[in-house]
């Protein structure tokens, strides 16, 4: 009980970041729709979506892998140390490579199907920081998601004032999307300060790399399976319609985000909190799957049933993806449920 009672007080700081990144996102787009229109926004959810897709691919389940030994070596700080350099080192490194390529091809003029240079390089900048995910996963295994939060709050406030800015001073979509990178950064700022003060001193493991490897590999496949879902949808409107049509789908996307969070921040917790536990591990996911359905119903339930509301509050040409945000609301029991059954698990290391 001690144990899932710290589990909820994280979710709550990690639902917090996500409703403050959401809302803050909402005012971001009020202000880039008001200055630049929903064609803005569709471009920039685009190149978003562009470099999240890649990210995803490239990631290998490293940030679900090393939260399971982290979780594992709680009071072992030079394990702690082991797991979490290795993993961090080898995501920056293939995270810049990726990044590289997309600036290459960008400077040399290379389109990519219905992505032009410009948007292939902008990519780039997000992929770039893609590695920022090992310092989540250390954040998330030790329950500091309040540090989380407070990065989250700070790049996301940095996100409005320098992003907002540039599209005012004609950067158009290139300075939106470029705004999404200082949240990354912020994480990256948290991460660094924090890493040595949570862990002990850096080294590289070949062996801990193939555990983390091992761990991660099997939640690689569904993941990616997850993320396309989710961004294939934005990809494929920018392609089959137009930018206008794929602000409004990924406004609905966001909304729909925010209410599907609710459930798993407490879910994402789990796995480092049932990795350490000896006994009932079984029985804490169950009361934990529990309390994130019933904290989440409320939402879930008002967006399906009005969901122009929320959706007007970007202005009324969004109200078109009321359907969207219906069908979007309808994954929340599924998502919680495998999310439940995924951390138990591993935490029991049936990969």
């Amino acid at each position: 009980m001690a144990s899932l009672g710290r589990v909820v007080r994280g979710g709550f700081w990690l639902y917090a970041s996500t409703v403050v990144s959401n809302l803050l996102g909402l005012v971001y787009w009020m202000a880039i729709s008001a200055v630049g229109g929903a064609e803005v926004l569709g471009i920039t959810s685009t190149v978003v979506g562009l470099a999240t897709v890649i990210n995803g691919a490239l990631g290998l389940g490293t940030a679900t892998g090393v939260q399971r030994f982290l979780g594992m070596w709680a009071t072992d700080r030079e394990q702690k140390a082991k797991y979490f350099y290795t993993t961090l080192a080898f995501t920056a490194a293939v995270y810049a490579v990726a990044a590289a390529a997309l600036f290459a091809m960008g400077l040399a003029g290379t389109s990519l199907g219905e992505f032009t240079p410009q948007m292939l390089a902008v990519a780039g900048a997000l992929v770039a920081l893609g590695f920022t995910n090992t310092y989540y996963a250390l954040m998330t295994a030790h329950l500091r998601t309040d540090v989380y939060f407070a990065a989250v709050a700070a790049g996301n406030l940095a996100k409005l004032a320098v992003g907002v800015a540039l599209v005012k001073a004609g950067w158009g979509w290139t300075g939106a999307a470029l705004g999404y990178a200082l949240v990354g950064a912020a994480v990256l700022a948290a991460g660094a300060y924090y890493a040595p003060r949570w862990t002990g001193r850096p080294t590289l493991s070949l062996s801990a790399l193939a555990d983390v490897l091992k761990a991660g590999i099997a939640s690689w496949a569904p993941g990616i399976i997850a993320t396309l879902g989710q961004w294939l949808g934005v990809l494929a409107i920018y392609h089959a319609a137009t930018a206008t049509e794929t602000g409004q789908y990924y406004a609905a996307l966001t909304i729909a985000n925010v209410v599907l969070m609710i459930a798993t921040s407490i879910l994402s917790l789990l796995l480092p909190v049932l990795s350490g536990m000896a006994d009932g591990r079984k029985r804490a996911a169950a009361r934990a799957l529990r309390i994130s359905l019933a904290a989440a119903a409320p939402a879930a339930a008002f967006a399906a049933a009005y969901p122009a509301l929320p959706l007007t509050l970007l202005g009324h040409e969004y109200a078109q993806a009321a359907p969207a945000l219906t069908i979007l609301i309808l994954s929340l029991p599924p998502t919680a449920i495998a999310a439940t059954a995924t951390s138990l698990a591993y935490a029991y290391g049936n990969y």
